[in-house]
């Protein structure tokens, strides 16, 4: 298995969480979402974002997280080595999957797992039908799961706006801004420290 791979390849424990909810994009953030796309970050607007509009039928597959789910594990290697047991796992299973390694100005850091495979979804009419679609699958450590859940309503409030709160949040340190993304980028500067000394590369 690859908690056992890890353990003869590092000596320590992979400490992946056991499972992991299924977690469907509600209407209210969906819905935000194609907003943003479509209006707050489209620098043609009102022509439509160099990749088009998003809208339906279509927006099932643009939007990659309407159905996601996350893996939580113990180190920033881990992040890597699981991120890629689960996307190989999907293309042996006949999906399509890719791998993003995120890292935002914002504090966001993760792996990203893409599948794409199709779904029955209902219709207007009340009947159903096969759309191809994406799942979501993040890994994350413990620390930045952490993290990230005492930030998440703040980055939804950020995400609501167009601009950033102040024109230069590396200086503003009264802002809301400047400590949650600074908290985020010092966790991942921690963890990367964790590493070195796990490995003995720091003397």
């Amino acid at each position: 298995t690859l908690a056992d791979a890890y353990y003869v390849r590092t000596g320590y424990l992979l400490g992946l969480s056991e499972r992991p909810a299924i977690r469907q994009k509600d209407w209210d953030t969906f819905w935000l979402k194609t907003f943003r796309r479509n209006v707050i970050e489209n620098r043609r607007w009102p022509k439509p974002p160099r990749a088009g509009w998003l809208l339906p039928p279509r927006w099932f597959v643009q939007i990659g997280d309407v159905v996601r789910t996350r893996f939580v594990v113990r180190y920033l290697d881990a992040v890597i080595a699981t991120a890629a047991e689960i996307e190989q796992a999907a293309r042996d299973a006949g999906h399509r999957a890719h791998t993003t390694l995120q890292a935002t100005p914002e504090g966001y850091y993760a792996a990203h797992v893409s599948i794409t495979r199709r779904f029955e979804v209902p219709k207007a009419s009340f009947d159903t039908e096969r759309i191809r679609g994406r799942v979501e699958i993040q890994v994350t450590t413990s620390l930045k799961d952490v993290v990230q859940e005492l930030l998440h309503k703040y980055y939804d409030e950020r995400r609501k706006v167009s601009r950033p709160p102040s024109d230069s949040p590396g200086w503003d340190y009264m802002s809301g801004e400047f400590r949650s993304s600074y908290l985020a980028h010092m966790a991942h500067y921690l963890e990367g420290l964790i590493m070195d000394l796990r490995d003995g590369r720091t003397s």
